[in-house]
């Protein structure tokens, strides 16, 4: 059961940010808390609390860009990069995968991202400057997470 709720909050993310380019904002406390139920409230462990300082350096790094880039130094200013809600969905997957794997996937998820934008930009009705990343990012999760529940992949 948690694991179709786990495919709506995703398919809400994912149509809300590709419809709307908004998300409400408790998707991703819920999409967080499937995934500790899935985890088995395992959210101590030791990959997790990697993932979550993973995420916490590439946000440094969009940062430090940011502020060099615009030559202006504000918290606000990594926002002309990224997103509040993909900044949410980061930090709400954590508990997805171990360190490694969690590493594979969330630079695959950004590849997949990235190539989608520019597909549906090219051949299909999205016609905006910006990628919805967080929406990309929970259909890459649908995909992924069946492939892996499908062929039972550990």
């Amino acid at each position: 059961m948690s694991i179709f709720i786990l495919y709506v909050v995703l398919s809400v993310i994912f149509y809300q940010d590709i419809k709307y380019r908004a998300v409400w904002w408790f998707m991703f406390p819920v999409l967080f808390l499937i995934l500790l139920i899935l985890a088995n409230f395992n959210v101590l462990n030791k990959n997790y609390i990697l993932n979550f300082i993973y995420i916490l350096l590439l946000l440094l790094i969009v940062w430090v860009y940011s502020w060099i880039k615009l030559k202006k130094i504000t918290l606000k200013s990594a926002y002309n990069f990224i997103g509040l809600g993909d900044v949410l969905i980061f930090f709400a997957l954590t508990p997805l995968l171990p360190f490694k794997s969690f590493n594979i996937f969330f630079v695959s998820a950004l590849i997949f991202s990235l190539l989608a934008h520019k597909i549906f930009k090219k051949y299909f009705w999205y016609n905006g400057e910006t990628i919805p990343l967080a929406g990309l990012i929970s259909f890459y999760t649908i995909l992924f997470h069946f492939i892996l529940v499908v062929f039972n992949v550990n």
